[in-house]
């Protein structure tokens, strides 16, 4: 097992390359070539102290050792938080490939809720001490509907929730998870019950982020925990 912690403990006076000198010589596994090629591609020199270097490079730093250790389950708390949008997707396009390749084990816990989009397998989402949302991403996507439309007089106002009165008719058949309104516009987050909301609306896949906000922005919305498993955070961590 490997494990990335937020905060990316690392001796401050070795150099990136003594570093992975200890990472070879602590870790029988050790593959150094992928470790360098990871710090290769996001121009993280070997020669500079880890004191002297940002805190996206210590975290990419830090993502060379674990993969390079190679081991079997890999744990990473908050790996790309703070990361710039280009040095993070070459750092998840690594660690994606060198999973596939060697049929890793990722758990990533991150709020970075963007990041998850094309990369996660598998989909737990935590929210008031429990667990809200469960399931492989693919099934996750595809039980959720975004429905838009014109939104009528007497339907909920900006930031109103599903519980709130005044949702159209068409949505009453269907689990809504979040429903706003934006001037005239109505966006809802529904859980289809049968076929998609008759009418004059625009319908479409959520993306994973749009899926966990909603959740997120209404505590009360019921959950979907397509494995099954159980919903309390203490039973989890049991």
């Amino acid at each position: 097992m490997a494990y990335v912690a937020q905060h990316k403990p690392l001796f401050p006076r070795l150099t990136v390359a003594e570093t992975l000198r200890l990472g070879r010589e602590l870790n029988p596994c050790w593959d150094q070539a992928v470790a360098e090629r990871v710090l290769w591609d996001v121009n993280v020199p070997l020669t500079v102290r880890v004191s002297a270097l940002s805190g996206g490079q210590r975290t990419c730093v830090a993502l060379a050792l674990a993969l390079g250790k190679r081991a079997d389950l890999l744990l990473l708390d908050e790996p790309m938080a703070d990361q710039d949008p280009l040095r993070r997707s070459r750092m998840m396009g690594a660690l994606m490939a060198e999973a596939a390749e060697h049929g890793t084990t990722v758990v990533i816990a991150t709020h970075v809720l963007a990041e998850l989009d094309g990369v996660s397998d598998h989909l737990w989402l935590f929210g008031t001490g429990r667990l809200r949302l469960a399931g492989g991403t693919e099934a996750v996507q595809a039980a959720h509907t975004l429905v838009t439309g014109a939104r009528r007089d007497g339907e909920p106002a900006t930031g109103d929730r599903a519980s709130d009165p005044g949702l159209p008719p068409e949505l009453a058949a269907h689990t809504v998870v979040e429903a706003r309104a934006t001037g005239r516009q109505l966006t809802a987050l529904v859980r289809p019950g049968g076929t998609d909301p008759q009418g004059e609306w625009i319908t479409r896949e959520p993306s994973v982020e749009e899926i966990l906000l909603g959740y997120l922005r209404n505590p009360t919305a019921a959950p979907l925990l397509l494995d099954g498993g159980p919903t309390d955070v203490s039973e989890v961590a049991a």
